[in-house]
């Protein structure tokens, strides 16, 4: 393995671990205020990504694209995941929508919840992916502080 294929196959791990974890706080928040009756499904689904998305936001910054980002919250980045978090959240939505409007008879609220999540996902992945942690694509980003 080359020096340069070990950072990227490393920072793609990374990307996989603090993704799947976004997504598990993601799932668990929206399955429990679901299971628990506290929302909706789209409430819920609403408040898992954006617990999902906060927690893998960070994780991003600090770790999986620490190179890009050099270890500080960017104010361009920050907006470009929020974009693209809004995006999947529509995304989810409608998925939601068409499972649960369509298909009733055969798809529980929580089977919609976990299909949108699984076509959601995969959405956000690659849109942080190219368009949001773009190496050399951020020298201007403006840290916060």
């Amino acid at each position: 393995m080359t020096g340069t294929t070990r950072p990227a196959s490393r920072e793609f791990a990374r990307y996989v671990l603090v993704t799947g974890g976004g997504a598990v706080v993601d799932i668990l928040v929206g399955g429990l205020l679901l299971h628990f009756d506290v929302l909706s499904v789209y409430a819920a689904s609403a408040a898992g990504l954006v617990c999902g998305a906060v927690a893998a936001y960070l994780g991003h910054e600090f770790w999986t694209f620490r190179a890009v980002a050099g270890g500080r919250l960017s104010v361009s980045r920050a907006t470009k995941f929020l974009g693209v978090c809004a995006s999947t959240l529509v995304v989810r939505g409608a998925v939601i929508w068409f499972l649960t409007s369509f298909f009733s008879n055969l798809v529980s609220d929580i089977a919609a919840l976990v299909i949108a999540f699984l076509v959601s996902f995969t959405i956000n992945y690659l849109a942080s992916k190219l368009l949001v942690f773009v190496r050399g694509k951020h020298p201007a980003d403006m840290p916060l502080d």
